[in-house]
C-alpha cells in the first residue's frame, strides 16, 4: 500500500509513510471485507463509518504537518485505526468511539502493543472535552453534511480540523484540512472525492423530517 499507492501519489514524508506502516489496517475493517482493506478505495462499513481510501488518507496526514508536539482529537475513531496511525506522529491522541465494542476492540490493541500516548472514551457526549487542554488538530473518520458548529472552540489558535463533508445534494465530497485563524475556520488544503456510493442514511432522515 505505502510504495505501490501512497509513494507514487507524491507522499513522501517518512513519519507518514512510516506510521502508516506501522499500523495493520485490515485488522480494523470487518472480516467480511478484509481483503479490501488495501485496495485503493473508500471503504464502507455502514453509513457513519468509512476507511478513506490509502492515497487520500495518506496525503491529508502530510498536509496537516503533524508533530511530535501535537495534542489531537479523533472522533468517532472507527476501533483507533486513525488513532494509532495519529499517535505515532504525534505526543497524544484522544479516541472517541461510541460503539462499544469497537471501543473495546481499540483498548485491547491498545493494552497488547503497549501504546501510552493514547485515551480513549466510550460515548457520545464530548462536554467532558471543554475541561481539556485545547487540541492542535481535530481528525474527524466519519463522512459529516457539513463542519459541526463550534468545533473550533476546542481547537488552538492556527489548530487544524481535517474532516470529509459531504453535501446532502451531492455525490462529491470534500477531503478537507482547516486552519483556525481569529477564532474561525479556513480551508487551507482540499481533495475533492467520489463519494455517490456511500450510504445516505443521514440524506433520507433529512428527507423524512421536513415532510
Amino acid at each position: 500500500m505505502v510504495y505501490r499507492q501512497i509513494v507514487p501519489e507524491g507522499v513522501t514524508d517518512w513519519n507518514v509513510l512510516n506510521a502508516l506502516k506501522s499500523v495493520p489496517r485490515e485488522i480494523f475493517v470487518p472480516e467480511r471485507i478484509q481483503p479490501r482493506a488495501y485496495m485503493d478505495q473508500h471503504i464502507y462499513v455502514d453509513s457513519y463509518k468509512f476507511f478513506l481510501k490509502p492515497v487520500i488518507f495518506g496525503k491529508l496526514l502530510e498536509k496537516a504537518h503533524f508533530t511530535k508536539n501535537d495534542f489531537v482529537l479523533n472522533l468517532n475513531c472507527q476501533g483507533g485505526y486513525t488513532t494509532f496511525v495519529l499517535a505515532k506522529m504525534t505526543k497524544m491522541v484522544v479516541g472517541i468511539e461510541k460503539n462499544i465494542n469497537s471501543f473495546y476492540f481499540a483498548e485491547d490493541f491498545q493494552e497488547e502493543h503497549q501504546i501510552d500516548n493514547v485515551a480513549f472514551f466510550n460515548t457520545e457526549d464530548l462536554t467532558f472535552l471543554k475541561k481539556q487542554s485545547l487540541f492542535d488538530a481535530i481528525f474527524i473518520d466519519s463522512i459529516i453534511p457539513r463542519i459541526p458548529e463550534h468545533i473550533e472552540d476546542y481547537l488552538t489558535d492556527s489548530g487544524r480540523l481535517i474532516c470529509v463533508t459531504l453535501p446532502l445534494d451531492s455525490n462529491i465530497g470534500t477531503a478537507g484540512i482547516y486552519i483556525k485563524k481569529q477564532g474561525n475556520l479556513e480551508l487551507n488544503f482540499s481533495i475533492e472525492t467520489d463519494l455517490k456510493s456511500f450510504p445516505r442514511i443521514l440524506k433520507i432522515d433529512t428527507e423524512e423530517s421536513d415532510n
